[in-house]
C-alpha cells in the first residue's frame, strides 16, 4: 500500500543513493517496505544508480526496480526543486562538502 494519498511521482526518493549510506538505505527499502512503493534513487551518475538498481534487483527480485533520476550537481537548485515537488519523502544521504545547509533542505524548508 502506498504511503498516503499525495498526487506526487514518488513516495520516497533516496538521494545519493549510489553512495556508502545510501546503498544501505535503498537495500533496506527493497527489503523491508511494501513492493507497490513508488520509489526513486538519485544522484549525479547514471552508470552507478543503474549498478545500484541491478544489486537490488537481485536482493528481492518480486519487486519493480525503482526509477533513476539523475541531478548532476548539488548546486542545482532547479533540479533539486523539481525532485523535491515530486515526491513525498526525500532522503538525502548525499554528502556535501562546504555549505552548511545542503540546498536539498534550504528547498525543502522554503
Amino acid at each position: 500500500m502506498p504511503l498516503k494519498q499525495h498526487g506526487r511521482d514518488y513516495d520516497i526518493v533516496v538521494y545519493g543513493a549510489s553512495g556508502y549510506t545510501g546503498k544501505y538505505t535503498a537495500q533496506h527499502i527493497t527489503t523491508h517496505l511494501p513492493t507497490n512503493l513508488k520509489w526513486a534513487v538519485a544522484g549525479r551518475s547514471r552508470s552507478k544508480l543503474e549498478a545500484v538498481v541491478s544489486r537490488l534487483q537481485e536482493l528481492n527480485p518480486d519487486r519493480l526496480p525503482p526509477s533513476i533520476e539523475i541531478i548532476s550537481s548539488t548546486a542545482d537548485r532547479s533540479a533539486i526543486e523539481s525532485l523535491c515537488r515530486r515526491t513525498f519523502i526525500l532522503l538525502t544521504t548525499a554528502s556535501q562538502p562546504s555549505p552548511p545547509a545542503p540546498p536539498q533542505a534550504r528547498t525543502t524548508l522554503t
